[in-house]
């Protein structure tokens, strides 16, 4: 049931890749993990770094493109690995679900703590204007006043 999952969702991410123009990692057979694989992963990974780096888009769209690239590397890896040793390839998906609430979780708390900021921002804001009288004359004013007496000395 895993596999099949794994091997729906990279199939899907890679189709998506293709739409947008990408070259794509040519499947393995899904029970293949061999060097020759891994080697031939790294290689597909660094060449569609460097087409990503290439799109002339903006650097929000390359950030993505790259997050989906190693969403698709990091699903390819974990299909050998569940190739190889189902266990590890269990504890090795429990581990990125742990990773992806823990993201989730810390981009909540960003937030939070932004939001709570800019209110206290405001706060202060507020009672700085409050609190401090206005010039009875503009600051412009008053310069040129001291410039003229300054000068009248002399």
């Amino acid at each position: 049931m895993l596999r099949l999952l794994v091997g729906w969702l990279v199939g899907w991410l890679v189709g998506r890749t293709l739409a947008l123009g990408y070259v794509c990692l040519v499947s393995a057979p899904p029970n293949s993990t061999s060097r020759a694989n891994v080697e031939r992963l790294r290689l597909w990974f660094e060449r569609t770094q460097d087409q990503i780096a290439a799109l002339p888009v903006t650097e929000d769209e390359m950030e993505q493109d790259y997050r989906r690239l190693s969403f698709i590397a990091f699903f390819e890896i974990f299909r050998q690995v569940v190739g190889h040793c189902p266990s590890r390839g269990e504890a090795m998906h429990r581990v990125w679900l742990e990773n992806r609430n823990m993201m989730k979780r810390l981009c909540k708390d960003a937030r939070k703590q932004q939001r709570r900021l800019r209110r206290r921002e405001r706060r202060l804001r507020t009672t700085v204007r409050s609190s401090v009288p206005p010039f009875p004359l503009p600051f412009a004013h008053l310069c040129r006043v001291a410039v003229a007496r300054t000068l009248c000395v002399w």
